[in-house]
């Protein structure tokens, strides 16, 4: 199956194909810095550093799916309501100039599950339907693909048949958080959680009540963030910001971008570079490649 892969950032979603066993020929990001890590854990696939949003037309030739991640930014609960730029909102609408210009038989596009509250959700899809598509919404959690975290996805699955095609994903088993975290304490960058501010001390001193000695904590006002999480369970969603950190009494530290990155898995060899705001940003961003593997090995068993 040859594929493209739009707003491919990190490289989650052509990783997943890849690894399902198809093949991307084209990749487009605007982000310099994440389409030289794509590049090099890409090699073969043909990059293009351009702002899809203002792209008037794709010279591509033609694949068998498109695969296109626009801006959640716009819809995300993680951005608390705030107001995202027009070149965010944009990102949605260029998917149909994309479908316009180059037709792909099937088509996918990710997003968070807000992405279906839009205003122009329903202004979008009629223009996809203009185009000749056919669409089937799908939810998707990561973790029932084998991911060691609760990360639930929209996809849009486009076909040009009279018919929607609804997917049929196995259900992979759980894997829990634990196994991908060094709890070793003799390295990394451990410190105290009692030379910590007094908030963390209480979210580490209630984990500590629920779990025992090692645990999850992440830095939010509700949920994991009040109570920790145990590690012998999928961790929580994993943010474009650096949020979970992990308890080993009496320390505590952030989990590492490499740790992050398997996570949400990638492969443990996939190539990382950069600062560690830029990596966790690249990564809270990214499609769990097993998600793109399923999605990949249901369009070939069934398209």
């Amino acid at each position: 199956m040859i594929a493209h892969d739009l707003y491919a950032g990190l490289g989650g979603t052509t990783s997943g194909i890849v690894a399902a066993g198809g093949m991307v020929t084209h990749a487009a990001n605007h982000s310099e810095p994440a389409l030289d890590l794509h590049q090099r854990n890409h090699p073969t696939t043909n990059h293009h550093r351009q702002n899809l949003v203002d792209t008037a037309c794709f010279n591509w030739a033609r694949p068998d799916v498109g695969f296109a991640s626009p801006s959640c930014k716009w819809f995300t609960r993680a951005n608390g309501g705030r107001m995202a730029t027009d070149h965010s909102r944009g990102t949605a609408w260029a998917v149909l100039t994309y479908a316009e210009d180059v037709r792909p038989p099937l088509l996918v596009v990710e997003n968070v599950p807000e992405f279906m509250g839009w205003p122009c959700f329903n202004a979008w899809e009629l223009g996809l339907q203009d185009l000749g598509y056919s669409l089937a919404r799908h939810q998707v959690n990561a973790v029932n693909c084998g991911v060691p975290q609760n990360r639930n996805r929209m996809f849009v699955i486009g076909t040009q048949s009279k018919k929607p095609l609804h997917l049929e994903i196995p259900k992979r088993e759980t894997r829990n958080a634990r196994d991908y975290i060094n709890l070793d304490t003799s390295a990394g960058r451990w410190s105290l959680v009692a030379d910590k501010v007094v908030r963390t001390r209480k979210k580490a001193n209630e984990g500590r009540r629920r779990f025992g000695d090692q645990f999850l904590i992440c830095y939010y006002s509700s949920g994991s963030g009040k109570t920790g999480r145990s590690l012998d369970r999928p961790i929580g969603t994993i943010p474009a910001a650096d949020v979970w950190a992990v308890v080993c009494w009496p320390y505590m530290r952030m989990l590492t971008t490499r740790e992050l990155a398997n996570l949400m898995g990638f492969p443990v060899d996939y190539q990382l570079a950069g600062t560690r705001e830029l990596l966790t940003l690249m990564i809270g961003n990214a499609v769990c490649p097993p998600v793109a593997e399923e999605i990949t090995k249901a369009l070939m068993r069934q398209a």
